[in-house]
């Protein structure tokens, strides 16, 4: 085919790879080499017949300038890190209302000694999701005392879980994938021995 080029290269150059387009000084092959000292661009010079170091590169329109050293260990490491990885648990006693801060950690754990309101506070909006585990006991056996949750929060058959049973525990989850706007809640489970 006319305007059909092969590039080889390897240490025995059967690595091969094919273009087509034309035949001007203008359409060559680019590529990047990996060295020791770094990864630098590469262009095949036909008329010279070797390989020459360039940059900026045009590639039609596009320019790859200001090229410098990619140092691969710089940009890519072995550590993911995710803040809720660890479940931080934030942990509430006694009675009235225990602020739930979102950026604090999303397991929380209320030891109750009488009736317990929720808020939520710093909720992510980017990305909108949020998930919390709530744990409620009845610390003292003086229960069943009352959970009053935000007006966001919508329940699992329509039924609010708003009880903490006397001398018993209670497990609810709660999910939203709009920020807060809407918190979806269902018990998880209860009366764990």
């Amino acid at each position: 085919m006319a305007g059909e080029r092969r590039l080889n290269w390897g240490a025995d150059a059967t690595d091969a790879q094919y273009r087509t387009g034309d035949d001007d000084a203008s359409n060559r092959f680019v590529v990047a080499e990996d060295t020791d000292a770094g990864t630098i661009l590469l262009e095949y010079d036909e008329s010279a017949g070797e390989w020459v170091s360039r940059g900026p590169v045009n590639l039609s329109g596009n320019d790859l300038s200001n090229v410098g050293v990619i140092d691969a260990a710089a940009v890519y490491t072995d550590e993911v890190s995710n803040s809720d990885y660890n479940e931080t648990v934030q942990s509430f006693s006694g009675s009235g209302t225990f602020d739930v801060d979102l950026s604090a950690g999303n397991v929380v754990s209320v030891a109750a000694t009488g009736d317990v309101t929720l808020t939520f506070s710093n909720v992510s909006s980017n990305p909108a999701g949020n998930s919390l585990l709530v744990y409620f006991e009845d610390d003292d056996g003086s229960g069943p005392h009352t959970i009053s949750w935000p007006a966001s929060v919508v329940w699992d058959g329509g039924n609010p879980i708003d009880e903490i049973p006397g001398s018993g525990d209670i497990e609810i989850t709660l999910i939203t994938d709009d920020g807060g706007t809407e918190w979806r809640g269902r018990q998880g489970g209860g009366d764990f021995a």
